[in-house]
């Protein structure tokens, strides 16, 4: 996979764990460009090569959702659905390798944490039924949506838009009111 940026979610409250994030990623010698997704409106000012990163129609369908305003901040990072080429994480990691280099012989969606182990806070009801149809070992492929990567974009916003409001997706997706993770 050639990753073309670094995607992150962050607003002011989480500057500190952002600017080592940021530095982390400088230091084993990465130059991507980081896309900030804002969480909310409180924003601060970024490092040379980083920019805030709005999609005003994801952030306006996003909103007008009945989810909570901490489930709206998360939900934000639907948008990086939309491109590919990119590694998204949350703003508290920090890298010990260029991520060039160990997504280099990736391919397509690649999770990077999973929550195999521990897979309770990982899916609703909702989500469980769709999941248990597809396989009997679906436990083994939640993972932790603080991380993972994606070569090729997976939707477009009409498709996005219309799978995350469908009747079996709509409570899980967009009216969640406490995170993003299921």
């Amino acid at each position: 996979m050639e990753l073309k940026c670094i995607i992150t979610l962050a607003s002011a409250s989480v500057r500190i764990p952002f600017t080592a994030m940021e530095r982390s990623l400088r230091a084993v010698g990465c130059d991507l460009p980081v896309r900030v997704i804002p969480f909310n409106d409180d924003k601060f000012e970024l490092p040379a090569n980083s920019e805030w990163w709005i999609l005003p129609e994801v952030r306006s369908w996003i909103h007008q959702s009945r989810a909570s305003s901490t489930a709206k901040g998360m939900m934000q990072k639907y948008q990086t659905f939309l491109v590919g080429g990119y590694l998204f994480v949350d703003s508290d990691v920090v890298f010990l390798r260029d991520p060039r280099e160990v997504f280099a012989e990736a391919v397509g969606f690649v999770t990077c944490c999973g929550h195999w182990h521990n897979p309770a806070h990982t899916f609703t009801e909702e989500s469980r039924n769709l999941m248990a149809q597809k396989s009997t070992v679906w436990q083994s492929r939640v993972f932790n949506a603080g991380q993972f990567a994606c070569d090729q974009p997976l939707y477009d916003f009409d498709s996005l838009r219309a799978t995350a409001g469908s009747t079996a997706l709509r409570s899980t997706c967009l009216e969640n009111l406490y995170h993003d993770q299921p």
